[in-house]
């Protein structure tokens, strides 16, 4: 059975700083294929990284946005990074470090448009 590491952060997802919480705005990023949390937004995860966006042509004022709900809603300061959905990939394949800190670390993957994960 997965432990449900998100439980404690449901009130994260039902936050409406700015009207809309910041999973729905997750769901509104277009051309975001992947969004992994991990970090200080799970429970048990000691990951550098607390917001990986994959994909190609995001916006760099909608991410800023993003960013900011999520600090606002927690009150802390995050680290996140973005990269492409090629980039992301080839470093799966060869088992990137800094990719291989998030994903061996308790993490849970919020966004998986192209079921990416469940390829590893």
């Amino acid at each position: 059975t997965r432990t449900d590491t998100l439980f404690p952060y449901t009130t994260l997802f039902r936050s409406t700083a700015g009207g809309v919480s910041w999973k729905d705005s997750l769901g509104r990023m277009r051309s975001l294929k992947l969004a992994i949390i991990s970090g200080k937004l799970v429970v048990g995860s000691s990951s550098s990284v607390d917001l990986l966006l994959v994909g190609d042509d995001m916006s760099a004022v909608t991410i800023k946005n993003l960013v900011k709900k999520i600090e606002k809603d927690r009150k802390i300061e995050i680290n996140y990074a973005v990269i492409s959905y090629d980039d992301f990939y080839y470093r799966m394949s060869v088992k990137d470090r800094f990719i291989m800190d998030i994903v061996r670390n308790k993490h849970s993957v919020l966004v998986d448009a192209e079921n990416i994960m469940r390829k590893e």
